[in-house]
């Protein structure tokens, strides 16, 4: 193999890896950049010729003190250095960057050159941070599900051994008054259990789209709530401005919106003659948006930075849940490449469903 298939493959390899290698010759006062350290940059030899204080302010503003403490280091003592750091390219990009580097020597211990290797870590970071709030995440269920599902649990045993003393003492009367605070306990308890097992399909689940008619679609979720006691007391209106069939899955758009349709009933205000909730579709460039106003009585002012959080209840006086509810609808939003977002209003809410438009593809289940 001749030195050029060599530095071929080398640069392949640099390549796959992300990795490029550097060297700063102090006599000569030159600093060498290998192909991908260019490309890590987002520069390339026609348009950047590496020097050591340009090559420094390629750093964020926050970081590049840091670095000039090791170079100077480096070139004054000799000290090795290593760090993960980051870099702005021209286009403004932000890369996360690890760099090490060693000191290389004469026979008299003076710093003649510094050499480094330079690698393009933002993916790793971003793996490193999904896993990390995944587990934060982990942790906060774990916590907030064991003390939801005993709760109920304990409180349905309470009353159940008041019950069993009452009927003892030939008090049937009181004892079936209990009756109900003990089916409310059970009731939520399994209102927690069938949202955990549905989150659980949900993190699993895969985006199996079909064919739907968005508006027909909606108009039979909200249907399906008029078991709801404040039901009758809400008009809903749909303005379909975007009307052709959409591949989506089913199952998470069944998600986003039987959950926020299921807040705008129960969260409805009571001291208002007319309550509405008013959904109009609309296409907005290649994205189908679902937007929902209400007139309801909204999120209090401190708790709207945790709406998506999961186990928050924003009014459990008004109606019961797991606190699970939003939390799925932006994790199904985010499952299909879309956000929720939500919007103040000086009466009620608003709440924004941005999913891109996706075409269905030949052999899709309809």
């Amino acid at each position: 193999m001749n030195n050029q298939q060599q530095l071929d493959y080398l640069q392949l390899a640099e390549r796959m890896a992300g990795l490029g290698h550097w060297q700063l010759n102090l006599k000569q006062e030159t600093l060498y950049w290998s192909d991908e350290i260019y490309a890590i940059h987002g520069v390339t030899p026609q348009t950047y010729s590496p020097k050591l204080n340009s090559a420094v302010d390629f750093y964020h503003p926050d970081d590049k003190t840091r670095v000039n403490d090791y170079v100077k280091n480096a070139i004054e003592v000799g000290e090795d250095f290593q760090f993960d750091l980051r870099i702005v390219r021209p286009s403004g990009e932000v890369r996360q960057v690890k760099s090490r580097a060693q000191c290389i020597k004469d026979d008299k211990g003076t710093v003649i050159s510094v050499f480094g290797i330079f690698q393009d870590i933002t993916k790793i970071k971003k793996t490193e941070d999904a896993l990390r709030k995944a587990n934060d995440e982990l942790e906060e269920f774990t916590y907030r599900t064991s003390h939801d599902l005993r709760s109920p649990l304990i409180s349905a045993s309470k009353l159940l051994g008041i019950i069993e003393e009452k009927l003892g003492d030939g008090d049937v009367k009181k004892a079936l008054e209990y009756l109900s605070p003990v089916r409310t306990s059970l009731d939520n308890l399994e209102s927690l259990v069938t949202d955990i097992l549905r989150l659980t399909r949900l993190n699993h689940s895969e985006s199996e789209l079909s064919l739907v008619d968005i508006k027909g679609f909606i108009d039979s979720l909200i249907n399906k709530f008029d078991y709801i006691e404040s039901f009758q007391q809400v008009e809903f209106s749909i303005i379909a401005e975007f009307e052709h069939e959409i591949a989506i899955s089913k199952a998470h758009m069944t998600v986003i919106l039987e959950n926020l349709i299921s807040n705008a009933i129960k969260y409805y205000d009571p001291e208002k003659q007319e309550n509405y909730v008013d959904i109009n579709i609309s296409k907005i460039d290649d994205c189908l948006r679902i937007r929902m106003r209400d007139n309801g009585i909204g999120f209090p002012k401190t708790a709207r930075e945790k709406k998506f959080k999961m186990f928050n209840r924003f009014h459990p006086r008004v109606s019961t849940g797991s606190g699970l509810g939003l939390y799925m609808a932006q994790k199904s939003a985010f499952k299909l490449g879309g956000k929720i977002e939500y919007q103040p209003l000086d009466e009620g809410s608003e709440f924004n469903v941005v999913l891109p438009l996706v075409k269905k593809k030949q052999g899709d289940n309809a």
